[in-house]
């Protein structure tokens, strides 16, 4: 017909659009997501089943400051347990040993007896027992009957080496204080004249007690 176009020359024509109106539909896609910043764009799910979602930037700050308020708890919580006060526990008291008790007896051997004596100087026989367990770290009274009254008292058949030896007159008065030694004998400061040291056991008249 006269007046139209050949078929030849529309062709490349309409090729020609097509592909520019892609380009433009590609472009008006990819130039919002490469022109938001990293915390304003993202491509994920929408709500119609794929496409691109840009949270505001107010959500986004919203969760960093809850990640770091979480972040900060944890790590108080962990500085107040780090700073916590430990109680040492205390140690096990541990009675005296008879051994150590009789060894520091005898450093004392031989002085001499004297009345109301409380130091190497002259003992007499109280002041004797308080100054061997002084030494020990325990302290004592200086009078026999005194001794026996703040002492665990031990019956004549669980009394061991190191107890302390308490002698009674007829009438139950106590009037003589030593260091049991085990095997009928003790060590104490005995009378004027006779030196400090180890003894027999004189009297079957007699109660032990436990320092």
């Amino acid at each position: 017909m006269l007046g139209m176009p050949a078929i030849s020359s529309v062709l490349p024509l309409r090729r020609a659009q097509t592909v520019a109106l892609g380009v433009a539909m590609l472009a008006s896609i990819i130039v919002p997501v490469s022109s938001a910043s990293p915390a304003q764009a993202y491509i994920g799910p929408s709500n119609g089943g794929s496409g691109v979602t840009a949270p505001s930037v107010a959500a986004a700050k919203s969760l960093a400051a809850t990640k770091a308020t979480k972040a900060g708890k944890t790590s108080l919580g962990s500085a107040v347990t780090a700073t916590k006060p430990v109680r040492a526990k205390k140690p096990a008291k541990k009675g005296l040993s008879s051994s150590k008790i009789l060894t520091t007896a005898r450093k004392y051997d031989g002085r001499f007896y004297r009345r109301a004596g409380t130091t190497p100087a002259g003992f007499d026989c109280s002041g004797y027992t308080r100054y061997v367990f002084a030494k020990l770290g325990k302290s004592l009274p200086h009078n026999s009957s005194a001794q026996y009254s703040v002492v665990k008292h031990v019956s004549r058949a669980n009394a061991r080496a190191g107890d302390l030896i308490f002698f009674r007159s007829s009438s139950g008065r106590i009037y003589h204080v030593g260091i049991y030694a085990g095997g009928g004998k003790l060590y104490h400061a005995s009378q004027r004249g006779v030196p400090t040291g180890l003894g027999t056991i004189f009297s079957s008249n007699v109660s032990f007690g436990r320092v």
